[in-house]
C-alpha cells in the first residue's frame, strides 16, 4: 500500500561509560556500565509518482531513555525525510531535529542522516 506505519525498540548497553565521565558528555556516576533504551515509530506515505524509482516521505519520532545513570534524562527527536530506491536498494536522508532533550539548546544541534540498505534474500 501506500502508506505504512513501524514501530521499533532498542537496547544499547554501554561498556566503559565511566570513560565518558572524564570527557564531560552524560554524568553517568562513575558506573561502568549503562542501559539506554530506545523507542519509536515511524509512519511514511509513498505517493504514486512516475519516476523510475519509488519515493517515500517518512517521519519518524525517536525517544531514548536512560535507566542507570546518575542524571537519567528522555530525549525526543523528530526525524523528517524522504527514501528513494526500490525493494532491494534504497538510500535514505533526513533531518534530525531534537524536540525534548536536556542537551538542547538551539538549532544547531540537529543531525543530518543519510542511511543505505541493501536487503537479500527474497
Amino acid at each position: 500500500g501506500m502508506f505504512a506505519l513501524q514501530g521499533n525498540l532498542d537496547f544499547d548497553i554501554i561498556t566503559n561509560a565511566d570513560k565518558i565521565d572524564t570527557i564531560g558528555i552524560i554524568n553517568t556516576g562513575g558506573d561502568d556500565v549503562e542501559l539506554i533504551i530506545k523507542y519509536g515509530g515511524t509512519g511514511s506515505i509513498t505517493p504514486p509518482l512516475n519516476l523510475p524509482f519509488s519515493t517515500t516521505i517518512l517521519v519518524e519520532v525517536l525517544a531514548e531513555s536512560t535507566t542507570t545513570f546518575d542524571d537519567n534524562f528522555t530525549a525526543v527527536y523528530v526525524t523528517p525525510g524522504l527514501r528513494f530506491g526500490g525493494q532491494i536498494v534504497s538510500v535514505g536522508a533526513g533531518v534530525q531535529i531534537p524536540v525534548a532533550d536536556n542537551e538542547v539548546t538551539d538549532f544547531a544541534n540537529v543531525d543530518f542522516l543519510f542511511d543505505l540498505i541493501i536487503r537479500f534474500g527474497s
